[in-house]
Protein backbone atom coordinates (compact mmCIF):
# COMPACT_ATOMS: atom_id res chain seq x y z
CA UNK A 1 0.00 0.00 0.00
CA UNK A 2 1.38 3.79 -0.83
CA UNK A 3 0.53 5.69 2.14
CA UNK A 4 2.17 8.95 -0.08
CA UNK A 5 -0.38 8.76 -2.54
CA UNK A 6 -2.79 8.17 0.01
CA UNK A 7 -2.08 10.87 2.07
CA UNK A 8 -1.56 13.41 -1.34
CA UNK A 9 -5.43 12.27 -2.73
CA UNK A 10 -6.60 12.74 1.22
CA UNK A 11 -5.06 16.39 1.19
CA UNK A 12 -4.43 17.81 -1.71
CA UNK A 13 -8.33 17.89 -3.22
CA UNK A 14 -9.20 20.32 0.07
CA UNK A 15 -6.48 21.20 2.75
CA UNK A 16 -8.86 22.84 5.00
CA UNK A 17 -11.18 19.88 4.79
CA UNK A 18 -14.28 21.83 5.55
CA UNK A 19 -17.68 19.72 5.75
CA UNK A 20 -18.95 21.32 2.46
CA UNK A 21 -15.96 20.28 0.79
CA UNK A 22 -14.54 16.59 1.96
CA UNK A 23 -11.51 15.33 0.42
CA UNK A 24 -12.17 12.93 -2.89
CA UNK A 25 -14.55 9.76 -1.60
CA UNK A 26 -13.83 10.52 1.93
CA UNK A 27 -16.23 11.32 4.65
CA UNK A 28 -15.56 12.26 8.08
CA UNK A 29 -16.10 10.53 11.00
CA UNK A 30 -15.11 12.03 13.86
CA UNK A 31 -12.98 15.22 14.69
CA UNK A 32 -9.58 15.11 12.45
CA UNK A 33 -10.82 11.32 11.18
CA UNK A 34 -12.10 10.35 7.60
CA UNK A 35 -12.53 7.17 5.54
CA UNK A 36 -12.91 6.57 2.21
CA UNK A 37 -14.14 3.09 2.71
CA UNK A 38 -10.91 0.68 2.45
CA UNK A 39 -8.79 3.35 5.01
CA UNK A 40 -9.37 5.27 7.93
CA UNK A 41 -6.97 8.31 7.85
CA UNK A 42 -6.41 10.21 10.84
CA UNK A 43 -4.55 13.62 11.33
CA UNK A 44 -3.57 15.89 13.54
CA UNK A 45 -4.77 19.33 12.43
CA UNK A 46 -1.65 21.70 13.19
CA UNK A 47 -3.71 24.84 12.36
CA UNK A 48 -6.31 23.67 15.18
CA UNK A 49 -4.45 22.45 17.61
CA UNK A 50 -1.47 24.40 17.12
CA UNK A 51 1.05 20.93 17.00
CA UNK A 52 -0.08 19.84 21.02
CA UNK A 53 -1.90 16.82 19.83
CA UNK A 54 2.07 15.47 18.05
CA UNK A 55 2.92 13.62 20.60
CA UNK A 56 -0.23 11.32 21.35
CA UNK A 57 -0.69 10.56 17.75
CA UNK A 58 3.26 9.59 17.13
CA UNK A 59 2.69 7.53 20.28
CA UNK A 60 -0.33 5.86 19.22
CA UNK A 61 1.74 5.09 15.81
CA UNK A 62 4.27 3.37 18.07
CA UNK A 63 2.12 1.31 19.58
CA UNK A 64 -0.44 0.30 16.57
CA UNK A 65 3.07 -0.84 14.66
CA UNK A 66 4.28 -2.97 17.84
CA UNK A 67 0.84 -4.76 18.61
CA UNK A 68 0.02 -5.71 14.98
CA UNK A 69 0.31 -9.00 16.23
CA UNK A 70 -2.93 -9.09 17.89
CA UNK A 71 -6.50 -9.46 15.72
CA UNK A 72 -8.00 -7.23 17.78
CA UNK A 73 -5.65 -4.21 16.66
CA UNK A 74 -6.48 -2.35 13.38
CA UNK A 75 -4.15 -3.11 10.74
CA UNK A 76 -1.93 -0.05 10.55
CA UNK A 77 -0.04 0.90 7.11
CA UNK A 78 2.09 3.68 8.00
CA UNK A 79 2.22 7.18 8.74
CA UNK A 80 3.15 10.24 7.32
CA UNK A 81 4.29 13.96 8.09
CA UNK A 82 3.67 16.81 6.20
CA UNK A 83 3.12 20.72 6.46
CA UNK A 84 2.97 19.82 10.90
CA UNK A 85 0.60 17.48 10.05
CA UNK A 86 1.00 13.54 11.08
CA UNK A 87 -1.47 11.21 9.06
CA UNK A 88 -1.83 7.49 10.09
CA UNK A 89 -3.28 5.10 7.63
CA UNK A 90 -5.03 2.15 9.30
CA UNK A 91 -7.73 -0.23 8.25
CA UNK A 92 -11.53 0.72 8.04
CA UNK A 93 -13.22 -1.94 10.29
CA UNK A 94 -16.35 -3.08 9.12
CA UNK A 95 -18.39 -3.38 12.48
CA UNK A 96 -19.50 -0.15 15.04
CA UNK A 97 -18.75 1.11 18.16
CA UNK A 98 -20.40 0.45 21.40
CA UNK A 99 -22.56 3.59 21.46
CA UNK A 100 -23.43 3.41 17.75
CA UNK A 101 -24.92 -0.27 17.56
CA UNK A 102 -27.69 -0.35 15.67
CA UNK A 103 -30.56 -2.65 17.28
CA UNK A 104 -30.09 -6.07 15.51
CA UNK A 105 -26.08 -5.03 16.76
CA UNK A 106 -27.15 -4.54 20.35
CA UNK A 107 -29.41 -7.97 20.51
CA UNK A 108 -26.55 -9.80 18.75
CA UNK A 109 -24.22 -8.41 21.59
CA UNK A 110 -26.83 -8.99 24.37
CA UNK A 111 -26.83 -12.54 23.19
CA UNK A 112 -22.76 -13.02 23.56
CA UNK A 113 -22.36 -10.69 26.26
CA UNK A 114 -20.71 -13.20 28.40
CA UNK A 115 -18.05 -14.43 25.19
CA UNK A 116 -17.91 -10.27 24.62
CA UNK A 117 -16.49 -10.10 28.74
CA UNK A 118 -14.18 -13.02 27.81
CA UNK A 119 -12.74 -11.78 24.73
CA UNK A 120 -12.23 -8.20 26.52
CA UNK A 121 -10.48 -9.66 29.60
CA UNK A 122 -8.23 -11.62 26.97
CA UNK A 123 -7.53 -8.60 25.41
CA UNK A 124 -6.13 -6.97 28.97
CA UNK A 125 -4.13 -10.19 29.50
CA UNK A 126 -2.39 -9.27 26.17
CA UNK A 127 -2.09 -5.97 27.35
CA UNK A 128 -0.78 -6.98 30.54
CA UNK A 129 1.55 -9.35 29.15
CA UNK A 130 3.00 -6.36 27.02
CA UNK A 131 3.16 -4.43 29.94
CA UNK A 132 1.17 -2.23 28.53
CA UNK A 133 -1.94 0.49 29.52
CA UNK A 134 -4.42 1.43 27.01
CA UNK A 135 -5.72 4.16 29.86
CA UNK A 136 -8.80 4.96 27.50
CA UNK A 137 -11.21 1.83 27.17
CA UNK A 138 -14.38 3.39 26.43
CA UNK A 139 -17.26 2.72 24.85
CA UNK A 140 -16.47 4.50 21.48
CA UNK A 141 -13.02 3.35 21.31
CA UNK A 142 -14.56 -0.87 21.38
CA UNK A 143 -15.78 -1.93 17.90
CA UNK A 144 -17.50 -5.02 17.41
CA UNK A 145 -18.79 -7.09 14.42
CA UNK A 146 -20.10 -10.18 13.15
CA UNK A 147 -18.06 -12.39 11.60
CA UNK A 148 -19.63 -15.40 10.11
CA UNK A 149 -22.02 -15.11 13.13
CA UNK A 150 -19.22 -14.43 15.65
CA UNK A 151 -18.98 -11.63 17.82
CA UNK A 152 -15.63 -10.11 17.37
CA UNK A 153 -13.77 -6.85 18.81
CA UNK A 154 -11.06 -4.58 17.78
CA UNK A 155 -9.63 -1.69 20.22
CA UNK A 156 -8.36 1.35 19.05
CA UNK A 157 -7.30 5.10 19.92
CA UNK A 158 -3.85 4.06 21.50
CA UNK A 159 -2.76 8.01 21.59
CA UNK A 160 -2.42 7.80 25.58
CA UNK A 161 -1.26 4.02 25.92
CA UNK A 162 1.94 3.81 27.54
CA UNK A 163 4.34 0.81 28.80
CA UNK A 164 4.19 0.66 32.92
CA UNK A 165 8.02 1.80 32.69
CA UNK A 166 7.33 5.24 31.29
CA UNK A 167 4.77 8.03 30.89
CA UNK A 168 4.93 9.81 27.34
CA UNK A 169 7.47 11.28 25.75
CA UNK A 170 5.82 14.90 25.73
CA UNK A 171 8.08 17.89 24.90
CA UNK A 172 8.28 20.84 27.12
CA UNK A 173 6.11 23.24 25.03
CA UNK A 174 2.98 20.77 25.52
CA UNK A 175 3.71 19.24 28.81
CA UNK A 176 1.26 22.05 30.26
CA UNK A 177 -1.79 20.95 27.78
CA UNK A 178 -0.51 17.02 28.86
CA UNK A 179 -1.14 17.46 32.37
CA UNK A 180 -5.20 18.61 31.54
CA UNK A 181 -5.37 16.19 29.27
CA UNK A 182 -4.72 13.37 31.89
CA UNK A 183 -7.15 14.94 34.00
CA UNK A 184 -10.12 13.82 31.69
CA UNK A 185 -8.17 10.16 29.92
CA UNK A 186 -10.97 7.66 30.39
CA UNK A 187 -13.88 9.81 31.51
CA UNK A 188 -16.44 7.92 33.48
CA UNK A 189 -15.76 5.03 32.65
CA UNK A 190 -11.79 5.84 34.93
CA UNK A 191 -12.37 5.40 38.82
CA UNK A 192 -10.26 8.65 39.76
CA UNK A 193 -9.17 7.04 43.14
CA UNK A 194 -6.76 4.60 40.76
CA UNK A 195 -3.49 5.49 39.93
CA UNK A 196 -3.82 6.46 36.21
CA UNK A 197 -1.23 4.64 35.19
CA UNK A 198 -2.15 1.03 36.49
CA UNK A 199 -3.65 -1.92 35.11
CA UNK A 200 -6.21 -1.61 37.38
CA UNK A 201 -7.71 1.40 35.13
CA UNK A 202 -8.27 -0.64 32.17
CA UNK A 203 -9.69 -3.25 34.60
CA UNK A 204 -12.19 -0.96 36.36
CA UNK A 205 -13.38 0.67 32.35
CA UNK A 206 -13.86 -2.91 31.43
CA UNK A 207 -15.91 -4.02 34.64
CA UNK A 208 -17.79 -0.84 34.29
CA UNK A 209 -18.82 -1.12 30.36
CA UNK A 210 -20.04 -5.25 30.58
CA UNK A 211 -21.77 -4.63 33.59
CA UNK A 212 -23.54 -1.24 31.72
CA UNK A 213 -24.45 -3.41 29.14
CA UNK A 214 -25.91 -6.26 31.51
CA UNK A 215 -28.10 -3.92 33.01
CA UNK A 216 -29.35 -2.15 30.01
CA UNK A 217 -32.65 -3.08 29.05
CA UNK A 218 -34.24 -2.39 25.46
CA UNK A 219 -35.99 0.75 26.67
CA UNK A 220 -32.84 2.51 28.06
CA UNK A 221 -31.05 1.25 24.74
CA UNK A 222 -34.04 3.22 23.00
CA UNK A 223 -33.68 6.32 25.64
CA UNK A 224 -29.81 6.61 24.45
CA UNK A 225 -30.06 6.32 20.70
CA UNK A 226 -32.60 8.78 21.07
CA UNK A 227 -29.99 10.97 23.13
CA UNK A 228 -27.76 10.36 20.57
CA UNK A 229 -30.02 11.20 18.04
CA UNK A 230 -30.86 14.51 19.61
CA UNK A 231 -27.14 15.28 20.16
Amino acid sequence: MNISKIVELFINVDRTISKSKLPNGFRQLKKEIFSDGKVVIKFTNYKRNKGIDDYAYLNEAIWLDRLQKFEFVPKFYGQEKRDNNIYLVMENIKGSSLENLSFKEWFFLKKNINIFENILKDILQAFKKEKLIHRDIRPHNIILFNQENKLKVKIIDFQYMISVYEDLNVPKKSLEHYQKVKENIGDIWRNKEIELNSFENDEFAVNKIVEDIKKENIIKFIIKKIKGYLK
